[in-house]
């Protein structure tokens, strides 16, 4: 419905966010009773969480909507394991999902090897999803096998949660009907792929001797 503009082709990099729904009937049905109450709550906290537990049917559909995740949703896609997270009847899995600056922060010789190699792409994909339902109140700390069969190390201290020795859980506990997710701020790579730390950068020295450097 834009004048002039007969067609759009988006490329594959483009991100598209989908918000999640609001159930707008909720606050027409709250109104005040005759004792004071609020019409339509509930006293059952049961309820209630389990209500804020669940606040997606799918983990395809909790990646999709969330923003921060929307780099991970391409890769998904391109790795073809979209489809099963998006089956409402699949067994539930873990899923320990890199944010965008977390795909951001990767050299850029290892992004076009991950996008340019679907298998190596579907292995580190597979390197961030555990079987079953494990909130962070279930996590202890040591090893957790991964879909691809690898090994992955969790540490558990006070409130925080590190993964892999690295990545910490920025967000815990976005469940949903198939699945539960826990954000986390950095990529497990597989070993093959582990980035160096940055060499130090070398001192050079010049001297400026009759116009010239020597």
């Amino acid at each position: 419905d834009v004048w002039g503009v007969r067609k759009i082709t988006l490329d594959r990099l483009c991100r598209v966010n989908r918000a999640p729904v609001v159930n707008e009937s909720s606050a027409d049905d709250s109104s005040d009773g005759a004792d004071g109450s609020v019409a339509g709550s509930t006293t059952d906290a049961a309820v209630s969480t389990t209500a804020a537990s669940q606040q997606f049917s799918t983990l395809a559909d909790a990646v999709a909507s969330e923003p921060e995740l929307s780099f991970l949703g391409v890769l998904l896609q391109e790795s073809g394991l979209t489809n099963q997270l998006a089956d409402p009847t699949a067994d539930p899995v873990t899923i320990f999902a890199p944010t965008d600056a977390a795909f951001d922060a990767l050299p850029a010789d290892v992004s076009a090897q991950l996008r340019s190699d679907r298998e190596l792409l579907t292995r580190v994909l597979a390197r961030h999803v555990v079987d079953g339902e494990l909130f962070a109140a279930d996590l202890r700390s040591g090893p957790l096998t991964t879909m691809d069969g690898s090994t992955i190390f969790v540490a558990v201290g006070g409130s925080s949660i590190i993964i892999d020795g690295g990545a910490t859980v920025t967000r815990p506990d976005v469940a949903t009907g198939n699945g539960v997710i826990h954000v986390i701020d950095q990529v497990l790579l597989p070993a093959e792929l582990e980035v160096p730390a940055q060499a130090a950068a070398a001192e050079v020295a010049a001297t400026l001797d009759v116009g010239a450097f020597t």
